[in-house]
């Protein structure tokens, strides 16, 4: 699993270069109230409207890096992932 507890660093740029538009990442958030952690998929693809059992939905890489930031405007932040669980949409 990539660590994201430092800056993003050239392991992490390296995995995130492996990801293709349209993919679902198996990403560990951390909520920003609790500071619980939970596995959850991230789409690679805007947000298509269906309840796919996609968690959040990114229209870039760029949104992707974003969750990994301290600054992340959302709730929750990310704080690694394991890789492609699948492509978009879901079976």
């Amino acid at each position: 699993m990539v660590d994201m507890n430092s800056p993003l660093s050239a392991e992490i740029e390296s995995q995130l270069a492996l990801i293709d538009d349209g993919e679902v990442i198996e990403a560990t958030i951390k909520w920003n109230d609790t500071e619980e952690t939970e596995v959850v998929p991230i789409a690679m693809h805007g947000d298509m409207g269906a309840d796919d059992g996609v968690f959040f939905y990114c229209d870039s890489l760029n949104d992707f890096r974003a969750l990994m930031r301290p600054d992340c405007p959302e709730d929750f932040k990310v704080t690694g992932f394991t890789g492609v669980r699948a492509r978009y949409p879901l079976d």
